[in-house]
């Protein structure tokens, strides 16, 4: 379970790593019309309405 759990940590890390490298190269206006549309502007990530944390 451990292992798995470090799988995933360095999966994330991975990914973060990827996705911070591309919000460098964006614009002014392409990060917040990323912001909006990725990450759910003021309501937070999308995946934490959709995702496993939500059990509504």
């Amino acid at each position: 379970m451990i292992d798995l759990a470090k799988q995933h940590t360095a999966t994330m890390e991975s990914h973060l790593t990827a996705l911070t490298a591309f919000y460098g190269t964006l614009t002014a206006e392409q990060k917040k019309v990323f912001d909006a549309k990725v990450m759910g502007g003021e309501h937070g990530p999308r995946g934490m309405r959709h995702g496993m944390m939500h059990r509504g």
